[in-house]
């Protein structure tokens, strides 16, 4: 039986856990994982400069560990790179230390303290427009700041499309929103926006400005697979 990994110690998160070749879409591109560890390796030595020993150190490993682990982060980065490929920064044996939390919950309130929220709406109207049932059949999507409260209305360019066949970040356009917030919306959908680094909410209220108050006001949970539309469990917006 193969003896359990041992953890590795990281900083903190990235800031951003998904890059993409610009124009292809992602239900046509293959996928490299990049593990936590990987990225606090490549970070320690080939960013900070520090020598394997004492990036090991940091991490808890040893340094032919290190090593081991950064040839395995070169070569993903590599095959991305050279053939194309979306990479995913998630998972692996990792601890956070106490350095880590405070370093990423800071990134994540600087970046929270503003937010583009695109919501799919029926009409035109900004913060009075109503909050459209589906995500991938609407006509339109406002887009708010959620300090400013400034909108800017968006034609969904992708709202005739085959049945399960939408592709969420083609709907919202150039918009490049920080999070979705919609009625009803399909398990594809909810991962495709989720592999791109937006978040996703399911929303209940009656209007765009409501459904923005909410989220400030944290009242609103970020959707996952079990609130997909039923009838789109697979795939699609709905």
């Amino acid at each position: 039986m193969p003896r359990p990994l041992k953890c590795r110690n990281i900083d903190g998160g990235p800031q951003a856990c998904y890059f993409k070749p610009r124009g292809i879409p992602l239900t046509d591109l293959d996928e490299v994982r990049l593990k936590l560890d990987e990225l606090e390796a490549i970070r320690l030595v080939d960013l900070r400069g520090l020598q394997q020993a004492d990036a090991a150190r940091r991490m808890n490993v040893s340094r032919q560990t290190v090593g081991l682990i950064l040839a395995s982060a070169h070569r993903k980065i590599a095959d991305a790179l050279a053939h194309g490929k979306a990479l995913r920064i998630e998972g692996g044996p990792v601890r956070l230390t106490q350095r880590g939390p405070l370093a990423f919950r800071n990134r994540k309130t600087r970046k929270e303290n503003t937010m583009r929220i695109c919501i799919p709406t029926g009409t035109k109207e900004g913060l009075k427009a109503e909050v459209y049932g589906h995500f991938g059949s609407a006509p339109y999507f406002t887009v708010c700041d959620s300090k400013t409260l400034k909108c800017e209305i968006i034609d969904n360019g992708n709202v005739v499309h085959e049945h399960g066949m939408c592709n969420p970040l083609k709907a919202v356009g150039e918009s490049k929103p920080d999070a979705v917030a919609v009625g009803g919306i399909g398990m594809g959908a909810i991962r495709g926006l989720n592999a791109a680094g937006i978040k996703v909410y399911i929303s209940t209220e009656p209007t765009v400005e409501a459904t923005v108050a909410a989220i400030n006001a944290g009242k609103l949970k970020e959707a996952d697979a079990t609130m997909a539309c039923g009838h789109h469990g697979k795939g699609g917006c709905h």
